[in-house]
Order: C-alpha cells, then sequence, then structure tokens
C-alpha cells in the first residue's frame, strides 16, 4: 500500500504537475458551479413560504396602485427617490402575471442566479477560475447577497447589471481580452439598466465609464457611453423632480466613522469563526500565489477595490455634507468588486485543492448564516405575514366583535395585503395613532374585553402601550420580533402572562401622597445598569397627579429620566403630562417608556439612573403615583444588521 507523508499530500493537491494525474475531467470547474447554484437555490427557497414581504416589498407595492402609466410616474415613483426602472418593471409584470408573493420574487430571485454565474465569469476573466468559484461561492450564501435575493427591490437587479455591465466593459476596452465588437451592445444595455435602476449603480457606470477612457481611447468605448447618456435622457425630468422635492435620501442619520466596520462584521455574519475564514483565505491566496509563482492582477485588482472604496466614500461625504444616503444596502452594486479584490491572488489550483476551497466557504459561510446569525427564525419571523395571521387568529379564538385591533404601518395597505388573504380580513380599528390625549379619548370610548396592537417598520413611542395598558391592563400575548412587535391585551386578569410580572422598584409609596408646589418632585434612583439584564430591556416610568388648575398653567410638570454621574447627564429624556391631558378627567397620567438601546452611554461604572417629576412653574399638584419598572426588551429588533443578542 502506497503511504503518503503529510507534506507529500499537500505537495500533491497544490503542485499543477501532478495533479493533473489525479485530475477529473476538464468540466470540474462547471460541476463546483453548479454545486454552488445547488446550494443558494436551496438557501433561497427554504422556508420561502413563511417570509413575509418586507416593508420595502410592500411599500414598492404600494405605489403600483395607479390605473395610468403617468399617474405611475407622478405618485409612485416621483416621491420615492429611487430611479424608475425597478418600479417600471413591477407595474409590468404584476399587470401580466398579478402580485402573489411567489411571482413578485421570482425575477430577483433568478437575477441573484444569475449574478452568481456573472461573478464567477468576471473572477475568471480577470483572475483565474478559483476566484471566480470563491466569489460565486460568497454570492450564493453569505447573508447579505441573501436578503436582497428575496427583496421586490432595486438591489439584486442592479448588482446583476452590475456585474454584466463590467463583464462587457473589459471587452469593449480591450482590457485583458482582445476587443470584441458583439460585446458593445451588452455595454450598453446592462449600463442603462444601472443608471435606471439605483442611484449607486448609476455612479457605478460613471466610476468604470471614466476607468476606461482612461485605459483605452477605444472610440467604441466613447460611443457606447454616448448610448447610453442618449438611452437615459427620458429619465432626467424624473431625476430633476427627486432633487427638487427633497433630494436624494435624507430619512437616514448621518453615517458614523465607524461604519465601514461595521460593514465588514456585517457581511461575515458578525461571526468569529468567518473572521477566521476570511483570515484563512486571505493567507492561503498569499501562499498559494508565492508557490505558484504566480504574478498579482495589480490592474483588475486596483479597478475592483477603488470602485468599491469610491463608492463608500462618495456616499459617505454626500451624507454628510448634503443628505443621509449611505447604508448599507447602496454598497451592494459593488459588493461583488470588494470580493475579486478579496480573493484576487488565488491562482488556477489542482481540482482537489480548489474543490476544498469552495466546500469549506460553503459549508462554514452556511453554518454560520443558519447558527450564528440565525437568518431563517430573525430574518423570517417578522412583518405583515405574522401580524396578519395572528391577529386573524385571535379574532376567531377572542371573538371579532371582543377584539379592538390597532395596526401601524407606513400605509395600510403594507398590513391590509396579508390581512385580505386571511379567513377573518376586516378592516382594522385603527391604522394610525393619533396624539396620546386623542388616543386616550379613544381607548375611553372602546368597550371590548380584548386589544390587539401591531406595528411594522414604523416603530411608535412605547408612551402609547403604557395607555393601551392603562385600560387594558393585562397581557395575554407578546411577539417581540425584527423591525415590528405585535400584542394583546385584556381587561381579565385571569388572562395575564403569568411570565409577565414587571419589576416595580417603588409602588405608592407614602412619601408621594403629597401636595407639592415645588420645582422637583421625589427623586427615585437605581445602580445603571444595576438590577438591569440587558440593554435591550425596557425601563417603564409612570406618574399621576391631579389637583391642576388647568386653566392657569403655564409650565406644565413632566417625567425626567436621567442617566448621570456625579452630576454628569449622559442622557435626558422627559415626557409632559400635557401630552396625555384629557378634559373629562381630574387625575392625569403620564407614561414615559424607553428603550435602553437607544440611550448609548459611555462604559463606565457607577453610573445611576435617576427619575422624578419636574415641575417647572411650580404650580400646585399632588402626585397620587409614581413608579419604575422594567421588561425584558426586544433584542431581535436591531438584529437585521446587528449581531443576534441572547
Amino acid at each position: 500500500m502506497c503511504k503518503l507523508l503529510p507534506s507529500q499530500l499537500f505537495h500533491l493537491l497544490t503542485t499543477t504537475r501532478k495533479a493533473r494525474i489525479f485530475s477529473l475531467p476538464i468540466s470540474t470547474n462547471t460541476w463546483l458551479l453548479g454545486l454552488i447554484l445547488a446550494v443558494a437555490l436551496f438557501l433561497r427557497l427554504y422556508r420561502i413560504e413563511s417570509l413575509s414581504l418586507g416593508n420595502d416589498d410592500l411599500s414598492a407595492l404600494h405605489r403600483l396602485n395607479f390605473p395610468t402609466f403617468g399617474e405611475l410616474i407622478e405618485k409612485g415613483v416621483k416621491p420615492d427617490g429611487h430611479p424608475a426602472g425597478v418600479q417600471v418593471f413591477l407595474y409590468l409584470w404584476t399587470s401580466l402575471f398579478g402580485n402573489s408573493p411567489w411571482v413578485l420574487r421570482l425575477p430577483f430571485m433568478l437575477c441573484s442566479l444569475l449574478a452568481i454565474v456573472g461573478g464567477y465569469k468576471l473572477g475568471k476573466l480577470w483572475f483565474s477560475t478559483t476566484t471566480g468559484l470563491l466569489v460565486a461561492s460568497c454570492l450564493a450564501c453569505w447573508e447579505y447577497p441573501l436578503m436582497h435575493s428575496l427583496s421586490i427591490r432595486p438591489y439584486i437587479l442592479g448588482m446583476f447589471s452590475s456585474i454584466g455591465f463590467v463583464y462587457c466593459w473589459s471587452f469593449v476596452t480591450g482590457f485583458k481580452q482582445p476587443y470584441s465588437q458583439k460585446y458593445l451592445w451588452g455595454f450598453i444595455v446592462f449600463g442603462t439598466a444601472c443608471a435606471y435602476i439605483h442611484y449607486f449603480s448609476l455612479l457605478l457606470v460613471g466610476l468604470v465609464g471614466l476607468t476606461g477612457i482612461i485605459i483605452s481611447r477605444k472610440k467604441e468605448l466613447l460611443g457606447g457611453l454616448l448610448g447610453i447618456i442618449v438611452l437615459y435622457l427620458p429619465h432626467i425630468p424624473i431625476f430633476w423632480a427627486q432633487i427638487q422635492i427633497g433630494g436624494i435620501g435624507g430619512w437616514l442619520a448621518a453615517p458614523q466613522s465607524d461604519f465601514l466596520l461595521g460593514y465588514f462584521r456585517f457581511l461575515l455574519h458578525f461571526s468569529f469563526l468567518q473572521y477566521l475564514l476570511l483570515f484563512f483565505f486571505l493567507l492561503s491566496g498569499i501562499f498559494l500565489a508565492k508557490r505558484y509563482a504566480y504574478l498579482p492582477q495589480w490592474q483588475p485588482f486596483t479597478f475592483s477595490l477603488s470602485w468599491f472604496l469610491s463608492t463608500f466614500l462618495i456616499g459617505y461625504t454626500y451624507s454628510i455634507w448634503v443628505n443621509p444616503v449611505l447604508h448599507f444596502g447602496v454598497l451592494f452594486f459593488v459588493f461583488p468588486f470588494l470580493l475579486l479584490a478579496l480573493f484576487s491572488l488565488f491562482p488556477e489550483v489542482s481540482v482537489l485543492l480548489k474543490s476544498a476551497l469552495v466546500l469549506t466557504l460553503l459549508f462554514l459561510s452556511t453554518y454560520t448564516l443558519i447558527e450564528v446569525r440565525e437568518h431563517y427564525d430573525i430574518f423570517y419571523n417578522r412583518g405583515a405575514q405574522q401580524i396578519s395571521h395572528t391577529f386573524s387568529e385571535w379574532r376567531l379564538e377572542r371573538g371579532n366583535d371582543n377584539l379592538t385591533t390597532i395596526g401601524i404601518a407606513y400605509h395600510r395597505d403594507y398590513i391590509d395585503y396579508y390581512l385580505d388573504q386571511e379567513e377573518n380580513s376586516e378592516d382594522l380599528s385603527l391604522y394610525a395613532l393619533p396624539p396620546l390625549n386623542t388616543f386616550e379619548r379613544w381607548l375611553e370610548q372602546q368597550h371590548t374585553s380584548y386589544l390587539a396592537f401591531g406595528w411594522l417598520n414604523k416603530r411608535p413611542p412605547l408612551a402609547y402601550l403604557g395607555l393601551m395598558q392603562k385600560y387594558f391592563p393585562y397581557r395575554v400575548e407578546s411577539h417581540k420580533k425584527a423591525i415590528s412587535e405585535w400584542f394583546l391585551f385584556s381587561r381579565n386578569p385571569k388572562d395575564s402572562l403569568s411570565q409577565y410580572s414587571p419589576n416595580y422598584f417603588d409602588t405608592n409609596s407614602p412619601i408621594l401622597q403629597q401636595t407639592s408646589n415645588k420645582e422637583f418632585g421625589p427623586t427615585l434612583e437605581i445602580p445603571f445598569p444595576g438590577p438591569i439584564q440587558t440593554p435591550y430591556d425596557w425601563v417603564k416610568i409612570q406618574g399621576t397627579i391631579r389637583n391642576l388648575d388647568r386653566d392657569r398653567i403655564s409650565q406644565w410638570p413632566q417625567i425626567v429620566c436621567s442617566i448621570e454621574k456625579e452630576g454628569k447627564v449622559y442622557q435626558w429624556r422627559n415626557i409632559s403630562f400635557k401630552e396625555f391631558e384629557a378634559t373629562s378627567f381630574s387625575s392625569l397620567s403620564a407614561f414615559l417608556y424607553l428603550r435602553l438601546r437607544d440611550l448609548p452611554v459611555p462604559n463606565t461604572e457607577n453610573l445611576t439612573l435617576k427619575i422624578y417629576i419636574w415641575n417647572p412653574g411650580k404650580i400646585t399638584l399632588e402626585i397620587l403615583d409614581f413608579q419604575l419598572g422594567l421588561e425584558p426588551g426586544n433584542a431581535e429588533l436591531y438584529a437585521i444588521i446587528a449581531p443576534v443578542e441572547k
């Protein structure tokens, strides 16, 4: 029996001359690409029936409800801030095939598979088949491309068009390959598609076009760019209208200095195993390039990295100085070029080693996707489908006439899309939350035994929950998911959740049964974090006062919460009793509920969480009740683009 030492076996795997003896047929690369596509298809189809259309998907559907194409442009495209391409495509697609989730997702999912093939072909063209296969593997099973593959938004169409555009550009400019005229039409078509899909994919067209002009003076390139410009001219009025009504962006917070670090952590599933895996691949690329005497392809590496970094820097600068536009999604169009740069050092290697690299990347990335990121638990169990289905079940269980229902989203269509498919498809009682005092009057008029409340993406102030529990004090069910939450409340104490027991540190203390005309009422203090279990917990503060001469109040009393140390205040939040004013009540209750995750404080010791009633007008009032409580919060709320916290 032939025995090989470990060093001899590694030499066998990495030496081209000996590898040919043990090589599989020449179609091995095709087989590996087929495996990658099979994994990609499985990950996209697994549990897809339980995946709700997201807020952005439902927004796109809502903006299709117009009888004419002109109204679609005026009311569905111009106010959105994105180019018209995807919205027009959806308008035509749904007109022909309907708007079921399967029909909506099909073209986007197919484009995600084509983008994987395109990433492989571009990596093979520019560097090696090994690079192409590794790029394709990441596009197949990393969460970033996976989540966009199932969204009916511009991102996956834009990525596919960006890859196709750069692939054709390589032939039009004669870069890495002799000039081929047949790719000129593809260059124009893909470039125009990028321009109509998203403004950041349009930016990529500009960057790639400028690069082409620098390295190639071919008249065909200039003609192709001119063709793209001519085809984009009909969109100029839309672009100008979007600039006029407020510009591109503006709905995001400005990016922080650590944005890029957070982006890379997100790409790698916030997993230490993925960090090690990428480090291993980078070292392997360096080692293999040295062993094979493989000359690094510095020009395509420079192009790939510069397009990614230029897009980031332009987006970052625009976000700081004009309007915030930079978020993880807008870098999706240049994400394949980042992957090309990362794996650019890999030469052609033996079949066994190439297969081992691909299988390792597929297996470990899929493992961290499912086990570390909990993708199918976090990303799938959310949204309008789950809220609508649960509301329907509650109607069946509690009786439709005995249940008040409130569903909050950016538009009622977002919830009604799924609610209309349920057996109990009646309209909700309320689709928007009025001011707190108006909402309290509305609650006072409800005579049902149960109240259902849910929100989708449009997160309401937690003070509304305080008012709901004033009239429906017992929580029956609680569902806290990513970018959505829904609850069932009851008037009957027998319905209360057994595990729900708010931890109040002070309730109806005798010291509070007093009349005060001082500026500051009694103060309750606890160490911070002290009894707080996680940074996602809710702080729940409520107070009740009476004997107010409301007609003579110039400055209303307020509930205040602060986090401080030795007189230095790190966070300060307040709410006025006036917001809860209802003329028919002699006493007045106010609620200040806070998500601690939204109150960042420095990592320092000896902090104090302090609550008190502030009476700036020093009016005479009687404090009946003042309480501080904690409730387990919702870590999943932030998990879409943040680490999953246990």
